[in-house]
């Protein structure tokens, strides 16, 4: 009998339990939804409070969430808050803090924010602080079902700093500092990452799912330990992971900058600069790098195969790119299938061992349109290896570089076509006609002079490539020229001095747009641009008195194309914030690569208020365009989620109650298109 009544006292005191405990779940059927709410968060709160306005704030972030309904907005102050208890959100909600530099969330012994229930978790304008690198806990982490979007925040000072778990995990970031974390990134689901930077990490970005990474800045990451010889990289893609990159920088790195171990990698328009090993090692996958620097690095410049025992190494495709002023061979290839198109190797420097330009220990290469030259070294080294290496060449130029041009094993087999200009050593910088090297149209490049034998003798005109490395148009006479360069074409240039040439090189004579020069003074402080209107990309901003020289404009006359002095660079601002002198009416009409094309249709499909949930599904679909890098849906005026290229459709879980306008934006590597909306009536 005393046992019945205990296990009845139990039994009664659960129920209790329960019927006192904030509910989380979804309303029964026939119950109304429960009201999105909008709770506070301040260091002066206290958690017995309501929490429905600043002066009734609670005191702590988790007893906000367990007052949260679906699709609530918790609002945090200024201040350190510590974790409480676990910020886990079981639904749909909102983190808006202060400002990442006045709102922190953190937890000195473990997790800081877990996601482990499939929800839309927005997090807003906070920092998140770890409890250190050495203690395998997780800044935020990210599991299956849960779609996370992250803007304006920091993450420091944790062993992983952002953690997707699994496939099905989801994130849309942007305007994030992920900074003194081991891991900033590890990623095995789909992760957006817009506008933002990797700093003072030791790993940036581990990738074993599917990332696509926009105008993103990777600085003094990685790690080297002087007394093992081991390093890590700032980037590192795993087997199977799918990684684009799309403009940016990877550098000052104390590892390796990229290493691909497996999976797919696309770096376009990417600079990977001053790293202190290898800028991009190649071990096994796919790699593409196009219209991308890779300059003043210590080790190699690109680095294929050379990894214990990799059977296959698979397939590396470098077009319209600058390899230059490498610490070691601009390329070194160990095996796989190299292809280098309108791609200019030029003063990298050969170690005790060997190196130059290009140095083969096996593998297939095909040099394409491409100019090697002025490099400390061969131009190309190659020897036996496991496997002899196979050389096969169109259209390029090897020469100029400071010991003999090509110094190749007799089992390496070459095929070089009809062309004069590989591994000659006759040729002089006159006789050559090869200019020093030059930034051009965001490359840089050694251009032709005038009178250069390399000019029109690139063979058939069916064989010629479309375009060289500056993205400009082949030929620009009877055929195309041999190497990376295409003599006849216009462009501002700036001198950079060549290895092997004096100091002061000469002066080069440069074919412009302008006959006299034209002036501009900032009227006011503006924004620098990749195009001639406000829907591209900011590549600078400018203040108020800063001179620049006039370089184009728009057929409207009210962007200009200028050369900023000072950092020598080019963009567009607009003409309403600057003021000119000289002849601006002879200044030509220039042209910018588009900005992504706006679709032509943006529609929602047929939606149904459930009565039994709080949210009710919202199908958007639109028309696919043909130069995206991605799209960026907006509900009611803020960011959704950001979706990969080629994507047309679009789920939402809208909450009910509110009119609901979305809107639609694509966006390329120069900037975003117009925007197409829909709107919808409130789902009572």
């Amino acid at each position: 009998m005393k046992k019945r009544h205990l296990y009845s006292g139990l039994f009664i005191l659960l129920v209790f339990m329960q019927a006192c405990t904030p509910s989380t779940t979804t309303p029964e059927l026939g119950e109304p939804p429960l009201a999105p709410l909008t709770l506070y968060v301040s260091m002066s709160g206290n958690d017995s409070n309501d929490c429905l306005s600043e002066a009734s704030a609670c005191l702590t972030v988790y007893h906000a969430l367990s007052l949260s309904t679906p699709w609530s907005t918790i609002r945090i102050g200024p201040g350190e808050f510590l974790r409480n208890g676990p910020l886990s959100p079981r639904h749909d909600v909102v983190l808006q803090g202060a400002g990442m530099d006045q709102t922190t969330l953190t937890n000195p012994s473990g997790d800081v924010i877990q996601l482990t229930s499939p929800a839309q978790i927005s997090i807003r304008d906070v920092t998140v602080m770890g409890s250190g690198m050495d203690i395998p806990r997780n800044g935020i982490e990210v599991r299956d079902g849960v779609t996370l979007t992250l803007e304006n925040c920091r993450i420091r000072n944790s062993y992983y700093g952002l953690r997707l778990l699994r496939d099905d995990a989801v994130a849309s970031v942007s305007n994030l500092v992920l900074e003194g974390n081991y891991y900033a990134i590890m990623n095995f689901g789909s992760l957006s990452i817009t506008s933002s930077t990797l700093r003072g990490n030791q790993i940036g970005l581990s990738n074993v799912g599917t990332v696509a990474v926009v105008d993103t800045i990777f600085d003094s990451n990685g790690h080297f330990d002087p007394s093992s010889g081991a390093a890590s990289p700032t980037i590192n893609n795993g087997p199977d992971g799918q990684l684009t990159i799309t403009e940016g920088r990877v550098s000052n790195s104390s590892g390796y900058g990229i290493i691909v171990n497996g999976g797919s990698v696309l770096l376009d328009g990417l600079e990977v600069n001053d790293n202190l090993g290898i800028a991009i090692w190649h071990m096994q996958g796919t790699l593409e790098i196009r219209s991308s620097i890779v300059r003043d690095n210590g080790a190699y410049g690109l680095a294929v195969g050379g990894w214990r025992s990799v059977a296959d190494i698979g397939t590396v495709n470098v077009h319209e790119t600058a390899i230059v002023r490498n610490g070691s061979a601009g390329v070194r290839i160990d095996g796989g299938d190299v292809t280098l198109q309108n791609v200019t190797v030029s003063g990298n420097v050969a170690t005790s061992s060997g190196g130059g330009g290009i140095w083969m220990y096996g593998g297939n290469l095909f040099l394409l349109n491409s100019t090697v030259a002025f490099n400390t070294g061969h131009g190309i080294e190659a020897g036996p290896g496991d496997e002899p290496a196979v050389i096969t060449a169109r259209r390029s130029v090897v020469a100029l570089n400071s010991t003999e041009e090509c110094q190749l094993d007799s089992r390496v087999s070459t095929t070089y076509g009809t062309s004069s200009f590989m591994c000659t050593e006759s040729y002089t910088t006159l006789t050559l006609g090869l200019g020093p090297l030059t930034a051009e149209a965001s490359t840089l490049v050694h251009p032709l002079q005038s009178g250069s034998p390399l000019i029109d003798a690139g063979g058939p005109l069916a064989l010629c490539a479309t375009i060289d490395q500056r993205g400009f148009g082949r030929p620009a006479g009877f055929t195309c020229d041999v190497g990376a360069y295409e003599f006849g074409t216009s462009a501002a240039a700036i001198v950079i001095a060549t290895p092997g040439q004096s100091e002061t090189p000469d002066i080069i004579p440069l074919i412009t747009a302008t006959p006299a020069p034209v002036l501009f003074t900032f009227i006011q402080n503006a924004n620098c641009r990749k195009g001639p209107s406000s829907q591209y990309d900011i590549i600078v901003s400018v203040q108020q008195g800063q001179e620049a020289e006039g370089v184009g404009r728009n057929e409207q006359s009210d962007w200009w194309l200028v050369d900023l002095l000072e950092v020598q660079m080019q963009c567009w601002v607009a003409a309403s914030t600057v003021e000119g002198s000289g002849a601006l009416d002879l200044l030509q009409v220039e042209t910018a690569l588009p900005v992504a094309n706006t679709p032509g249709q943006f529609v929602a499909g047929q939606t149904v208020c459930s009565q039994n949930l709080n949210y009710y599904s919202v199908p958007l679909g639109w028309s696919d365009v043909n130069n995206e890098t991605g799209y960026r849906i907006y509900r009611n005026g803020t960011l959704l989620v950001t979706l990969a290229v080629n994507t047309v459709a679009y789920e939402d879980h809208a909450p009910k109650g509110i009119d609901l306008l979305y809107q639609l934006e694509v966006f390329n590597n120069m900037g975003v298109s117009d925007k197409v909306q829909v709107s919808l009536p409130a789902c009572p």
